[in-house]
């Protein structure tokens, strides 16, 4: 498999959401790899690997690496959370996925 293909595949999901979302008159749904809260999980799983790893920051070593990415990773994990919770985003992972979104779109465009 050609691993470039994943470009097209988002583009694709990127292009069924646009649309969906243009239906919908609205943002509601959004690529899982761009969303906000997916983001900031997966920078709170790095930094939690590496604090278990017991990597270091490049910072001075008067500076408590293992709190700064204990730092990072709760807020990351907090702010995912709050996200999750509070927003009105729903994140789409494949194509069929999207497919469905876009559907769903135009069904409550259709019956506005």
């Amino acid at each position: 498999m050609n691993p470039l293909l994943i470009f097209k595949i988002i583009r694709d999901l990127a292009m069924l959401i646009e649309a969906a979302n243009k239906a919908a008159g609205g943002k509601h749904w959004s690529v899982a790899f761009f969303n906000r809260s997916f983001v900031a999980l997966a920078i709170a799983t790095l930094a939690s690997i590496a604090l278990a790893l017991g990597l270091q920051l490049p910072i001075p070593v008067d500076v408590a690496t293992e709190n700064v990415l204990a730092i990072i990773t709760v807020g990351g994990i907090a702010w995912a959370g709050v996200e999750r919770i509070m927003g009105k985003t729903k994140v789409v992972w494949n194509r069929q996925q999207a497919n469905d979104a876009l559907s769903e779109a135009l069904a409550k465009a259709g019956a506005k």
